[in-house]
């Protein structure tokens, strides 16, 4: 038996698969499984002939698309691992990732589940940056600070499978957020995560992933929180964080939104949805463009051409 499985879901990820799949074929660490889960890719044929000179090296599976937790599902089922690593088919793990993250794993017996930082690549204005700069993780992971955003779970991810067994596995109605609503669950059921500063992977951002929506991955998020709200196992405590985590997502599809209306030049709609965003962000810069939308917007705008051809973010 294998000491881990590594679960890659295939959607949309032809023309990267094979560099992800080269990062765990030059692990130093060489205990594994690798199971791939074509889940109804439409580019099935140019998929299969990426894969070709894989496939004796790989458990293949092909299944009707249904979503990345559905995949990942089906992964999870098809192996035997006590470990489980989560790669996406366009992301690439650095040479030992699963060396440094088994070995936390095991040194730490009470610990089900481990993340790393890792380092935005592709075209993106963040290339370069770590996403730990982006998205902190501070103090211990547990429901309240995942809830509120003061820990960020990134996937990749390894964890002990019968954690993630106990709790469920991913929730297949979830297509963008399917990760947050399982590490929440694990965490119900008694799960202990931990983290590594270590930029153990590479965390490629591209137009039209789930992901870079994203209006439609807070929408998500609120949709998950909404149900746990409800759970008989949430504290008083945890409700609370639940409740304050809604109001900053909801604050952030604000934003998102004014931003996009802003781009779009819709003064009204920009500044409706800023205002909303800062009345419970309380950000200074956010409140002086608010303030040059409403009386000077052209102004506005050209402070923004000039951010842009200044080549700052």
């Amino acid at each position: 038996m294998p000491q881990v499985s590594v679960i890659i879901p295939a959607y949309g990820v032809t023309r990267y698969i094979a560099e992800a799949l080269d990062s765990v074929f030059a692990q130093t660490f060489s205990d594994y499984e690798i199971v791939v889960i074509n889940d109804g890719c439409p580019d099935t044929e140019a998929l299969e002939r990426v894969l070709a000179p894989y496939r004796d090296r790989i458990t293949y599976l092909k299944q009707p698309n249904g979503g990345p937790s559905q995949a990942r599902n089906a992964g999870i089922v098809a192996s035997s691992a006590p470990f489980v690593a989560f790669l996406d088919g366009d992301d690439v793990w650095e040479p030992s990732y699963l060396e440094r993250q088994l070995s936390f794993l095991r040194e730490n017996p009470s610990i089900d589940a481990v993340y790393s930082d890792g380092v935005i690549i592709g075209d993106h204005p963040d290339a370069g940056r770590r996403l730990m700069d982006l998205s902190p993780s501070e103090g211990e992971v547990t429901f309240a600070r995942l809830v509120t955003q003061e820990c960020t779970v990134f996937l990749p991810l390894t964890a002990r499978r019968e954690a993630i067994v106990r709790a469920g596995m991913f929730t297949p109605q979830f297509r963008n957020v399917e990760d947050f609503d399982l590490w929440l669950r694990m965490l119900l059921s008694g799960a202990k995560f931990a983290y590594q500063r270590l930029p153990l992977f590479r965390y490629r951002r591209r137009k039209g992933s789930l992901s870079e929506d994203s209006v439609a991955m807070r929408r998500a998020a609120v949709q998950v929180l909404e149900r746990f709200k409800v759970s008989p196992k949430i504290t008083a405590a945890e409700r609370s964080a639940i409740e304050k985590g809604e109001a900053r997502f909801q604050a952030e599809i604000y934003l998102f939104e004014g931003m996009r209306a802003f781009e779009a030049r819709d003064t009204v709609r920009a500044v409706e949805n800023l205002r909303a965003a800062n009345r419970q962000l309380h950000d200074r810069r956010l409140g002086l463009k608010v303030f040059l939308l409403r009386w000077c917007p052209e102004l506005a705008y050209a402070g923004a051409r000039l951010w842009r051809t200044s080549g700052r973010r």
